[in-house]
């Protein structure tokens, strides 16, 4: 997938996207889910990842990452991508209304909340650039179907996350947190 950076921020300036971290960020993306579909990169103010965290989970406060897949998981005929491939869980469908010639194709949403994530790190003596990049794989695999709701699912999903950070020489920040 193509990685492209939103940032709908108003009055948070606490990290700004440096090019090679972006850089990273897209080679992170690039073998997951279709090649010519389009993943965006969502920054958020606080107040607004509240919102959203209250309006879709039905959580108060702040989260640092929420995914928004516009994939399905049945459709007609061979899948866009299938099961195992390219980081997918299961098959995925692209949405029935989206129509095949179009250029571009919109996969997701990963929306993640800045100023929470560098105070979070700071805290806690934690990278920036490594909680970034796993956050940035975290969001896109939910995307492509991967959950963590049993423990079974959650070590599923460790484990393809430090798969695709490796891709990029990062090692899976939970593993240097002991």
């Amino acid at each position: 997938m193509k990685l492209r950076l939103v940032d709908q921020r108003q009055n948070d300036t606490t990290w700004q996207c440096e090019d090679e971290q972006l850089v990273m960020l897209q080679r992170l993306c690039a073998g997951l889910g279709g090649e010519d579909w389009v993943l965006d990169l969502v920054l958020v103010d606080d107040s607004r990842m509240s919102s959203l965290n209250s309006d879709y989970r039905e959580v108060p406060g702040v989260t640092d990452v929420l995914s928004f897949s516009y994939l399905d998981e049945s459709g007609d005929g061979a899948p866009s991508v299938a099961a195992g491939s390219r980081g997918a869980r299961h098959d995925l469908w692209r949405e029935r209304f989206t129509l095949e010639a179009e250029a571009e194709f919109v996969a997701g949403e990963i929306v993640l909340a800045p100023a929470f994530i560098v105070q979070r790190c700071l805290e806690n003596d934690w990278s920036q650039s490594n909680e970034l990049a796993l956050l940035t794989v975290h969001g896109a695999l939910h995307i492509l179907g991967w959950e963590h709701g049993d423990e079974a699912q959650h070590r599923l999903m460790r484990e393809e996350e430090t798969r695709v950070l490796a891709t990029c020489g990062v090692e899976h920040p939970l593993r240097e947190r002991g």
